[in-house]
């Protein structure tokens, strides 16, 4: 899997904080959470005492063989350990969820969602229609501005943020834990892929941290 490195990231950070529709992107970066939990977000979720995000529910789009057709729901995670608590700490990424209208005119109606992130009817987003409206728009626009960086899946920003908070110096378990696994064999498969630039820097890092500790 790709995976941004860190200077690469605080771009792509920077490019969503400026895109109009660019929220959704900022918390996936910030939080490595998937689509299909992004999508089933839901306002009871957002803890505001706390200043947490849980993570109960994810939407998904599969075949009904009773109705053969799409079908779109909300429902349950693959385990019990994608059940979860994220502590948001960028105060401008909280203050823009909390911004977030929860009623909108649709046609002369006022429409309340129950996702937090819905589509223009107020309805929730159907992955594939969110993947064009939002996420495709907004890589192609990235890649556009700045060619150097790749254009990735929701999947590989997961695999990125990851990534950082190992190279950043964050206990495994902890990381494991906010990502939802319910081992480390996930993230040994991230080690494996690590690029030697983020090794490099991580040791960096490491070595900074030492270096401020003999100092005090």
């Amino acid at each position: 899997k790709r995976a941004f490195t860190q200077e690469q990231y605080d771009t792509a950070y920077a490019f969503a904080a400026n895109w109009e529709k660019g929220l959704s992107i900022m918390l996936l970066l910030e939080t490595g959470i998937s689509r299909s939990e992004l999508l089933g977000l839901r306002w009871e979720d957002l803890e505001i005492e706390k200043r947490c995000l849980r993570i109960n529910q994810g939407l998904v789009v599969y075949h009904s063989e009773d109705e053969d057709k799409l079908v779109m729901e909300s429902s349950g995670l693959k385990n019990r350990f994608r059940q979860r608590a994220i502590p948001i700490m960028n105060d401008d990424l909280w203050e823009r969820l909390c911004r977030i209208p929860r009623t909108i005119d649709v046609g002369g109606m006022q429409v309340a969602p129950e996702q937090i992130f819905y589509s223009p009817e107020g309805k929730p987003y159907q992955p594939n229609n969110w993947a064009n409206r939002v996420y495709r728009p907004f890589m192609r626009a990235l890649h556009r501005e700045h060619p150097d960086i790749p254009e990735l899946t929701p999947h590989e920003l997961r695999h990125t943020r990851a990534t950082l908070w190992i190279a950043q110096g964050i206990d495994p378990y902890m990381a494991a834990r906010l990502l939802g696994h319910s081992d480390l064999k996930m993230l040994t498969r991230i080690y494996d892929h690590t690029s030697e630039e983020t090794l490099r820097n991580a040791l960096l890092t490491a070595a900074g941290a030492a270096q401020d500790d003999d100092a005090e």
